[in-house]
């Protein structure tokens, strides 16, 4: 796939925060919520993985381990609550992360956390459609306040958008909705395309995609994540490690080179250029 999906990314997070992890391959008859693996009988404990995290390497699906059984019939057994979208089969790759010093519910909450460091993307909002005689719509919650790079109005083909520059947005009170006002009339019916700028969305399924914008430096993102993850294990240890505070000071060194080798682009923003004593202009 092109672009990585938010399971990959975890489970790279994880080795770089030097958990330890078993890459292996599935053997007998798994079912969605257990894999079976004859290659580890003997080499681990019952409770080794435990409220580890088990990922599903052919489409990167995760889950918290419930039980571990070291050999059962000639097999290591892990088991999980919750059936897998796709159940694996013999042959496939898998991942388990042993340590338990970073649970999945934290580090899922963190990765997001994580992306608060980097700077906000551009986004779509096409939830506004076209109507009869109307120059004015309120715009959705989720672009009020934030910048408006361009909007397109649909054309004649469903897939095809064409820029335009006859538009303004009228503030509102704190509370209340902000309205994007345009100089002419478009044809009924058809989707208006605004451009905006926010922090990324969250992601919590292993399917969730990252922004193709950021994921044009991936290694920045691991980095983010990396900090935020020390930085709470820093606190939970109350400062006192000194190979998570030795850690986390190299990270915030390889964050920093990442990000101004980073070239993170953004859709052009062009200027409007209106013309003037146009009848329809709001004043």
């Amino acid at each position: 796939m092109t672009n990585p999906v938010f399971g990959q990314m975890l489970a790279q997070v994880y080795r770089s925060l030097a958990q330890d992890t078993v890459d292996s391959v599935v053997t007998g008859t798994p079912t969605s919520t257990t894999i079976l693996d004859s290659s580890l009988v003997g080499r681990f404990n019952d409770t080794t993985f435990v409220n580890g995290v088990i990922f599903d390497e052919f489409d990167w699906e995760f889950k918290k381990i419930t039980q571990y059984q070291n050999n059962v019939s000639g097999a290591s057994v892990f088991t999980w609550v919750g059936a897998m979208a796709r159940t694996p089969v013999a042959g496939d790759k898998y991942s388990a992360i042993k340590s338990q010093m970073y649970p999945l519910e934290t580090m899922i909450k963190l990765f997001n956390d994580a992306l608060q460091y980097l700077r906000k993307i551009p986004l779509q909002d096409v939830s506004l459609t076209t109507t009869s005689n109307t120059l004015g719509y309120t715009l959705p919650i989720a672009v009020k306040g934030k910048p408006i790079d361009r909007v397109e109005i649909q054309g004649y083909v469903t897939d095809q958008f064409n820029k335009i520059d006859d538009w303004e947005v009228d503030s509102s009170a704190p509370g209340a909705t902000n309205t994007l006002y345009f100089r002419t009339y478009y044809p009924v019916g058809k989707t208006i395309k605004i451009w905006y700028r926010d922090i990324h969305p969250p992601v919590a399924l292993y399917n969730d995609y990252i922004s193709e914008v950021l994921v044009a430096n991936p290694y920045l993102i691991k980095r983010a994540v990396d900090i935020v993850a020390l930085e709470w294990r820093s606190i939970k240890e109350k400062h006192g490690n000194p190979a998570t505070e030795t850690s986390l000071n190299q990270m915030r060194q390889l964050f920093e080179a990442a990000r101004l080798d980073a070239r993170l682009e953004m859709p052009i923003r062009t200027p409007k250029f209106l013309p003037l004593g146009n009848a329809n202009v709001r004043r």
